[in-house]
């Protein structure tokens, strides 16, 4: 304790402490004495929030080692993109953050702070989360072809650099022959290349494109149609002679 009377805690327990004060002319003095407790400041050790995509809801904010008693927390962020909470228990890791789903990609920093409710300690760590940007597709033309050709193309343009796709068909398509193309086949730069089967029927499939780019965010789905136009009827041809 300096001579203003200011207390600083320096080790946790218990300090009995006299404070006296003295006349300086008569040098009478009188004199107090009180404890003062200094309790132990909340301690956690925090993860990483793993990035996650434009559009996600929820993150995860991982933790261990963290120090007994009453505790809830507080999470200030450096942007008005993201939510501040206030005063809520301390859940088991990972704790569960709610994220805006219009929140701008980027990376953005914030404070978490941990209070034990009983000496109303406090103990406050930087955080930091990135939001990636999820990329989209968008079909220039709906494939078509006549019956009996096997390959067709999808034209496309996309945004926020996709390097693979997958495709997915109805039913009625995969019964009539037509194959899934799996997750993660490398996305061509403008034309993706369509395996009709030579027996499908002439008729209208219906298929649904996704892409993904480089930080495993997937776009939206896309639906298609895949047409296949009947041929026309053999002609009929008459020779005659002169």
């Amino acid at each position: 304790m300096d001579n203003t009377g200011f207390v600083k805690g320096v080790t946790v327990g218990t300090a009995n402490i006299t404070y006296t004060i003295t006349n300086a002319t008569t040098h009478c003095s009188n004199s107090t004495s009180f404890a003062v407790n200094v309790a132990a400041l909340p301690t956690i050790t925090l993860g990483n929030i793993p990035a996650i995509c434009s559009g996600s809801t929820t993150a995860s904010l991982p933790y261990t080692a963290v120090s007994s008693g009453s505790l809830k927390y507080d999470i200030i962020w450096n942007t008005t993109s993201l939510t501040n909470v206030s005063g809520v228990d301390l859940t088991a890791s990972p704790i569960q953050l709610s994220i805006p789903a219009n929140a701008p990609a980027g990376t953005y920093t914030g404070t978490f702070s941990i209070r034990n409710t009983t000496s109303s300690c406090t103990s406050s760590y930087a955080i930091s989360i990135t939001i990636n940007p999820t990329p989209t597709i968008t079909l220039v033309t709906n494939p078509n072809v006549c019956k009996g050709i096997t390959n067709a193309t999808l034209t496309y343009t996309s945004t926020n650099n996709p390097v693979s796709y997958s495709i997915n068909w109805d039913t009625t398509a995969i019964t009539d022959g037509f194959t899934n193309v799996s997750t993660d086949t490398p996305l061509p730069s403008s034309t993706i290349n369509i395996v009709v089967p030579a027996t499908a029927n002439a008729t209208s499939y219906t298929g649904t494109i996704t892409v993904k780019n480089a930080n495993g965010c997937i776009s939206p789905p896309v639906s298609f149609s895949m047409v296949i136009h009947p041929k026309p009827p053999l002609p009929q041809v008459n020779i005659t002679s002169n």
